[in-house]
């Protein structure tokens, strides 16, 4: 039997050996310039209607949390067996959160920075200097939102340390809930926008900037400076960028410095952070021209902190700064030699 179907198979296998019939090439690559024109198509369409989505649900906080709890259950609970059931208890069991004014505020700050950093990347490497104000002007307010935050967070618990009552609830108020509502307030506003739960739910980061050149987390004041200001300012070596470094200690300092703050944070803010600060300002002294002013900077930080970790970094930066530099080879001309004298034709 086995001899048998191997005279069988060996019969039949030049059969499938055969190439198909010849293929009209022209219709095959006019149907593949028009399948590719309809996924373009389908993708704009997609990528619009994200947009659309994004920017209605960023223009209230009761519109950004609406939309917070319908990614949510798309992402967490849509196809799960009792998908209904688990979706309720996931909204009783956060019921407080989704109430807080603190959580809802940092949704709609979170899908402001996703809506500017989707315009960002349609720009272009060129659009860069049209997002200086609009990142400047979310900065600020998340500057301010991000100290009410803190503020919110330390209120909370002084209030429940002073009622002395370790349950968490007090006439009514539960600490404990608040303090929960206030970190994952904390967490949403810090997340990074590439991979929140909104850019998964609507497939957006391919249409996210890189974050080398943009800032990726929508709670990070000092990186929206950093990347989306800062870089711009350097490399047009524009003064305005000190003006950046101003904002960037004071914010540092406001969260380093609360009232009733512990004197180990503020030792090391004073000792280790700022000079940090300091020296990173220095370097931009020099990147925008102000070499001398740099220099000088630098080498006060360190004959003030001797004992800072960065020290010996300090030290190097400053040797290689002041390091001269080789002299260009002098260009030496070389003649040009004479043209031949013209022969005087014989007479």
């Amino acid at each position: 039997m086995k001899k048998f179907l191997a005279v069988v198979l060996a019969a039949v296998s030049p059969l499938f050996a055969q190439d198909a019939p010849d293929v009209n090439i022209e219709k095959i690559l006019r149907d593949l310039d028009e399948i590719a024109k309809k996924q373009e198509q389908t993708l704009t369409s997609a990528k619009q209607s994200a947009f659309s989505k994004i920017q209605a649900a960023a223009s209230s906080d009761t519109a950004a949390i609406s939309f917070y709890e319908e990614a949510t259950r798309a992402t967490q609970f849509a196809g799960q067996a009792q998908e209904m059931q688990k979706w309720l208890e996931w909204k009783n069991n956060n019921a407080e959160t989704l109430r807080s004014s603190d959580m809802r505020k940092a949704v709609q700050m979170h899908l402001q920075y996703l809506l500017l950093s989707l315009k960002r990347f349609d720009a272009g490497d060129e659009g860069g200097k049209d997002f200086l104000k609009p990142s400047l002007e979310y900065a600020k307010l998340l500057r301010q939102f991000l100290y009410d935050l803190d503020d919110s967070g330390r209120r909370n618990t002084q209030m429940q340390q002073q009622s002395g009552d370790r349950s968490g609830r007090t006439g009514g108020r539960n600490f404990t809930a608040t303090g929960n509502a206030i970190r994952d307030a904390q967490n949403m506003v810090r997340q990074n926008i590439g991979g929140s739960m909104f850019a998964r739910y609507l497939g957006l980061e391919p249409y996210l900037p890189q974050q080398k050149d943009w800032e990726g987390s929508s709670g990070s004041f000092r990186g929206i400076l950093e990347k989306n200001v800062m870089s711009i300012y350097r490399t047009d070596k524009n003064p305005e960028i000190m003006k950046m470094w101003d904002s960037i200690i004071a914010y540092e300092e406001e969260r380093a410095n609360p009232k009733n703050a512990l004197d180990f944070n503020v030792t090391n803010w004073k000792g280790v952070q700022l000079p940090q600060l300091h020296f990173a300002r220095a370097n931009d002294y020099i990147a925008i021209g102000y070499r001398n002013r740099g220099i000088m900077e630098i080498f006060a930080l360190i004959k003030q902190h001797p004992t800072h970790p960065d020290f010996a970094n300090w030290i190097s930066r400053l040797r290689e700064i002041l390091k001269p530099k080789p002299a260009e080879p002098e260009k030496t001309e070389t003649p040009e030699t004479p043209a031949p004298a013209e022969e005087t034709p014989a007479q």
